[in-house]
């Protein structure tokens, strides 16, 4: 056994965010398809059922990365309360990349 911890996808949170969030349907737009929300949940699981390991960066590290694997490369802004069902920071807070 191992312990793991959770971190929530962009689509567990879109589920939750006009919910709880209080984020806009117009804002979903800004939250990365590689972006993940660190949690306090942690759980134990077979060492075996773990496919490949993950590496999570801050935006601005994830940013500067020349060549991603979009399977097991990830970026982080908040970290999200599974218990209460809030972000930390709150969405207005986080620091924002321009793509065009």
């Amino acid at each position: 056994m191992i312990r793991v911890k959770w971190f929530y996808r962009k689509q567990d949170v879109i589920q939750l965010a006009q919910k709880t969030l209080g984020i806009a349907n117009d804002d979903l737009q800004y939250i990365g398809d590689n972006e993940v929300f660190a949690t306090q949940h942690f759980d134990k699981v077979f060492a075996d059922s773990i496919q490949s390991k993950c590496l999570v960066y801050g935006i601005a590290e994830y940013d500067e990365l020349s060549l991603t694997d979009s399977s097991t490369t990830f970026f982080t802004r908040a970290q999200f309360d599974h218990q209460k069902f809030t972000l930390k920071p709150g969405f207005q807070e986080w620091e924002r990349y321009c793509i065009c």
